[in-house]
């Protein structure tokens, strides 16, 4: 099950990415 958190964290943490930085999607 720790896998699985840890991969809903890293999506979230892109996600949150894209919301703050949607520019980044460009590099």
């Amino acid at each position: 099950m720790d896998q699985a958190n840890r991969l809903r964290k890293f999506m979230t943490c892109i996600t949150v990415k894209s919301w703050i930085r949607p520019t980044d999607k460009r590099h």
